[in-house]
């Protein structure tokens, strides 16, 4: 689900040059439907008190609805479609500020009440920005999913594993 980082790629993300997004895969996506708060992100967003998603299925598509909430009063809600292609990833589609398509690699990985969501999105000429979050589906924490999630994605060769705690007390 990379619904909750899609909003917050419009903001800094982690950058670094390289060939090209890690080749991470989602396993499968049992289980991503339903509402997802975020609690953790590798980026720290402190005028967002509030950020959830969404997910929904149909047939093999699933659709996010994201919505964020700032301190200013201010909100906004992002849409996208993630599907699976023929190379076995999933790829995420939303509209960016000026009105083009992204269609980036995303991965989605659920763990009891818990989800990892990452997406890359690759601006070309080896230029790349890797955004990760944390969800939960009660607004709960854990320093052991945290750990475990950062483990993750290290090994699978991606940056950004650090992460940050996300208010809740917005939603």
């Amino acid at each position: 689900m990379s619904l909750l980082i899609l909003a917050t790629i419009l903001a800094v993300g982690v950058v670094r040059i390289q060939a090209g997004c890690p080749s991470i895969q989602s396993d499968s996506l049992t289980g991503v439907e339903g509402r997802w708060y975020k609690v953790y992100s590798n980026i720290e967003y402190p005028t967002v008190k509030c950020a959830y998603g969404d997910i929904s299925k149909s047939g093999d598509t699933y659709t996010t609805n994201v919505n964020i909430k700032f301190d200013n009063g201010e909100s906004m809600t992002v849409d996208s479609t993630i599907k699976k292609e023929s190379d076995g990833k999933y790829y995420d589609e939303w509209e960016n500020d000026d009105g083009i398509t992204q269609h980036d690699i995303t991965l989605l990985k659920v763990d009891g009440d818990f989800l990892l969501s990452w997406i890359c999105v690759d601006f070309g000429d080896g230029v790349i920005k890797e955004n990760a979050a944390i969800h939960s589906r009660n607004k709960q924490t854990s320093n052991a999913i945290k750990e475990k999630f950062s483990n993750w994605l290290t090994s699978k060769g991606a940056q950004g594993g650090t992460f940050y705690e996300s208010r809740t007390d917005g939603c």
